[in-house]
């Protein structure tokens, strides 16, 4: 019983540090959230620029059951695509976060990282502009996400995101190997259609202060 206890007392100081680390960001939670959605939803590489690089970490990593993109350029390049392939992108059914503190991993005496768990809808509706893709293209897919954020406390911003697909087989998770280098031959190919090009000058628009959040 005394054991119990124990471990009772040490769950609720793990889950208070994690409450307060959580109140102590340099912006409310709730507002990260926001935008780290809507680098899913953002419709113009000035707005996508902007948002990574004030939500994301230069060194942030994303991954998900197919592929594994890092540093933030990559990222980058990888949530551009949604704006190509898709005509539009919605997200709701947002849960309320689940917060604790984690360590990062193979990196002792780093400062403990803000561990965030939400689970959204995203449905995805595809661009049937043609004939042929009208008849191969669905309207649209969605997925049911659990995503997972590493959040450096003293910046707010994401240090991972992981997301997660519910609603899909188990199959479909291809090895971290192989998510890899299905990232960087995706995103060879999407740099040979010029959408590189496209990303560098909506960074230096938007390191200009010239994009309007509007």
């Amino acid at each position: 019983m005394r054991e119990e206890g124990i471990q009772g007392q040490e769950g609720y100081r793990a889950e208070g540090a994690a409450r307060d680390a959580a109140e102590s960001l340099p912006c409310p939670l709730e507002h990260i959230l926001s935008e780290v959605f809507r680098c899913y939803q953002a419709r113009s590489p000035e707005e996508l620029m902007a948002l990574l690089k004030r939500r994301y970490r230069e060194d942030a990593m994303f991954v998900d059951p197919t592929l594994a993109a890092r540093p933030r350029w990559e990222v980058a390049l990888t949530f551009y695509s949604l704006q190509r392939v898709y005509s539009s992108v919605h997200v709701s059914g947002i849960s309320q976060p689940l917060v604790q503190l984690a360590r990062p991993a193979g990196k002792a005496g780093q400062p403990e990282l803000l561990e965030v768990f939400v689970h959204s809808r995203q449905e995805f509706e595809f661009a049937r502009t043609k004939y042929i893709s009208q008849q191969v293209l669905p309207e649209s897919q969605c997925m049911e996400t659990t995503t997972r954020l590493l959040l450096d406390p003293r910046t707010g911003q994401v240090v991972r995101h992981e997301d997660s697909w519910e609603n899909k087989p188990a199959a479909i998770v291809l090895p971290m190997a192989w998510r890899r280098l299905n990232a960087f031959c995706q995103n060879g190919v999407y740099r040979l259609l010029g959408w590189g090009r496209v990303l560098q000058a909506a960074e230096a628009h938007a390191a200009r202060g010239s994009w309007d959040e509007g």
